[in-house]
């Protein structure tokens, strides 16, 4: 496994919440692109601020990595993510399934999530939620 890919994977698969995000530097290039469902950033910086903002309210997020596909220069990895936040669920434990795509070389310089952002966010917060669960039964039949 690429060193890179290695320290990625550490990084992950520890619990998250509350840590002190600058620790990403060590894993991801300076120039770092990273796409999720609902954020495109660029930069080390703008990174450090988006997982030290969305971290600081978690009271527990840590990865499980079930299967990892490296070819040379990337990486697609299949994971749950299992998070707690006190605003959604009643501050209950929330897990979702998701894929990550990664490109490197010394250190990760593309990172991007597929995840549902319905099933992490949406179905757990008061109303909303009932709507979501609502139309996703609705498609299903």
């Amino acid at each position: 496994m690429h060193p890179a890919l290695s320290q990625f994977i550490d990084l992950y698969r520890r619990d998250l919440a509350g840590v002190d995000m600058s620790i990403i530097a060590d894993v991801y290039s300076n120039d770092i692109e990273f796409v999720d469902p609902a954020h495109n950033i660029h930069g080390i910086n703008a990174l450090i601020n988006y997982f030290n903002g969305m971290m600081a309210d978690l009271s527990f997020c840590q990865f499980d990595i079930r299967e990892i596909h490296e070819l040379e220069g990337s990486a697609t990895l299949c994971w749950a993510m299992t998070i707690a936040h006190p605003k959604l669920k009643g501050g209950k434990k929330i897990t979702v399934d998701g894929m990550t795509l990664v490109r490197f070389d010394k250190k990760i310089d593309f990172h991007r999530d597929y995840f549902d952002l319905g099933a992490m966010l949406y179905e757990h917060i008061p109303l909303l939620g009932g709507m979501v669960r609502y139309l996703k039964r609705g498609l299903a039949s």
